[in-house]
């Protein structure tokens, strides 16, 4: 058997060399952790969302002027928090424009202001495999940009004929697909629609269960910012607080609800 030329034995040891550098970017590429398919408008994986966090700013009774600051900074604080993949939603009660009103106050509108996953910035960026300035400026104009002005907008103080506030979290927990859930409400807390009218009589906590629960498979937890009135006695917002915490408790929920400003 012929011995093989320099020439040969250099070839087979760039053959060598090329299928080894081959085989470990294919054995990299399976271990490195893949890219999940993204819905175009949410940016949330298709499969469903890892974690959610959603908002309730409720417009239907105005609150002072001196208070939009604190609203916006709020809404601010909360995006923040949001986990690398985890969906922010920001449902708002408020009046509806409308050309001719029945009454003093325009018609109740829930909307769905905001609904975007975080689709990381530099600091979830793994730079092996991802383009870190795209992610970047995706972050940015996606879901930071946008926020940040609607803030501007939710804070602002408004009014409507009703606060439908249980049908609108049993409508964000409806809409989650996620098992850790975390809602947030900032309101004055006084439900005023179908089912009860807390002006009237603020109801047992178990009645409001029994005509709104919410799925008990997920985890869930809750934190108020409780709008006080000053119309309002302090054994009513107590009461209110009470009844809302007891909702909350009653289906497994951990639940934090705080006075958060005083306005008329």
């Amino acid at each position: 058997m012929s011995k093989l030329s320099r020439k040969d034995r250099q070839g087979l040891v760039l053959i060598g060399v090329s299928s080894f550098v081959l085989v470990g970017i294919l054995v990299i590429r399976a271990l490195l952790p893949s890219k999940p398919l993204l819905d175009e408008k949410t940016m949330c994986p298709v499969s469903g969302e890892r974690s959610r966090v959603a908002v309730l700013i409720d417009k239907s009774d105005k609150w002072g002027d001196v208070n939009v600051e604190r609203v916006r900074r709020v809404v601010e604080e909360i995006h923040r928090g949001v986990l690398f993949e985890g969906r922010l939603s920001l449902y708002v009660i408020h009046g509806e424009l409308v050309a001719e009103a029945e009454s003093n106050r325009a018609p109740t509108k829930v909307e769905l202001a905001f609904d975007m996953c975080n689709p990381g910035g530099e600091s979830e960026c793994n730079a092996l495999y991802q383009n870190c300035k795209k992610m970047k400026k995706t972050f940015h104009e996606a879901f930071e940009v946008p926020l940040v002005q609607l803030a501007k907008t939710l804070s602002v103080p408004g009014e409507s004929d009703s606060s439908p506030l249980l049908e609108t979290v049993g409508l964000m927990m409806n809409d989650s697909r996620a098992v850790e859930n975390q809602i947030y409400i900032v309101s004055d807390l006084m439900e005023n629609h179908l089912k009860f009218r807390f002006y009237d009589e603020v109801p047992l906590d178990e009645d409001m269960v029994k005509e709104y629960p919410i799925p008990k498979e997920r985890n869930l937890v809750v934190k108020g910012f409780h709008i006080e009135r000053r119309t309002h006695p302090n054994q009513l917002r107590e009461a209110v607080r009470a009844a809302w915490r007891g909702y909350f408790q009653g289906q497994g929920a951990h639940v934090e609800i705080e006075p958060f400003f005083i306005t008329d």
